[in-house]
């Protein structure tokens, strides 16, 4: 099955900080407003969770 094409990801459009709230990281995308992802333990696996759901 071919892939279909995606808008690329470009890292300076994601963001992430700890929020409180959920205990955890909190990761999102300027260029992909809807897509989130927490990770309670690390940052960068916030930024990991989101990228899968960003990218098919």
């Amino acid at each position: 099955m071919p892939r279909t094409p995606h808008q690329p990801v470009e890292l300076s459009a994601i963001h992430v900080r700890w929020s409180p709230q959920q205990d955890a990281y909190l990761a999102w995308s300027d260029a992909h407003p809807g897509h989130t992802a927490t990770n309670p333990c690390s940052s960068l696996a916030a930024i990991d969770e989101l990228l899968d759901t960003i990218t098919p």
